[in-house]
């Protein structure tokens, strides 16, 4: 009995809240000289659960079958950064100085997703596995890889881009209209960035928890 109740507390522990934030994106914000489906963003969703951060990027074109895509997100999360780059060495930037890059692909797995830190110089600190489906993929990291916890803020963007070394950004989810006109043109986020915040549990649901376990515990 006792096993079964503590089996039961750690259940009720680990099905903590999902929080998430959707974010659309016009499909009609490509210049032609440059418009491919499997780069047109439809939107995108950012979620935790306290313990793990997912970015899920919604894509037109079915990206399983049209795979050469890459996928990347830069974050600013603290004072400083790189305001000129990101660790591709893209032409895209951030001006407000992007901390975090993830660079990934899905035209193979695993580890297609690397995650970089800017700390006077870019640095892959780890690699992560994506999933990939039809028309999404998502990238999903520990909030302490990004040195994040309940109630931090930042502010990010999402890029598509093309396989080559200098393509730039040709869809940007906090951008309404087109990024580029070309396949090597500079783009630079600016203030065109989106905010998400970590959420701080509600005091009921924790104090709910705690009254379930303890009595649980009363019972045994």
């Amino acid at each position: 009995m006792k096993k079964i109740i503590i089996l039961t507390i750690a259940a009720l522990f680990m099905t903590a809240p999902i929080f998430g934030t959707v974010y659309t994106d016009p499909t009609d914000d490509l210049d032609s000289a440059v418009n491919n489906d499997n780069l047109n963003f439809t939107g995108a969703e950012v979620t935790n659960d306290g313990t793990t951060i997912s970015f899920t990027i919604n894509i037109l074109a079915d990206i399983q079958s049209t795979d050469w895509g890459k996928y990347m997100i830069g974050i600013d999360s603290v004072a400083g950064g790189d305001t000129n780059g990101n660790a591709w060495a893209r032409p895209i930037s951030m001006s407000s100085g992007m901390d975090y890059w993830f660079g990934g692909w899905v035209d193979a797995t695993p580890d297609n997703i690397q995650l970089w830190y800017y700390n006077g110089a870019w640095t892959n600190t780890a690699v992560y596995t994506s999933t990939i489906n039809s028309n999404s993929v998502v990238y999903s990291v520990p909030l302490a890889a990004l040195g994040l916890s309940a109630g931090n803020s930042f502010t990010f963007d999402i890029y598509s881009s093309g396989g080559g070394g200098n393509d730039t950004a040709i869809d940007a989810l906090s951008l309404s209209t087109p990024t580029v006109t070309g396949w090597s043109e500079p783009y630079d986020s600016g203030a065109n960035v989106s905010s998400y915040t970590v959420p701080i549990p509600e005091p009921g649901a924790i104090f709910s928890l705690l009254f379930i376990t303890g009595y649980l515990l009363k019972r045994k």
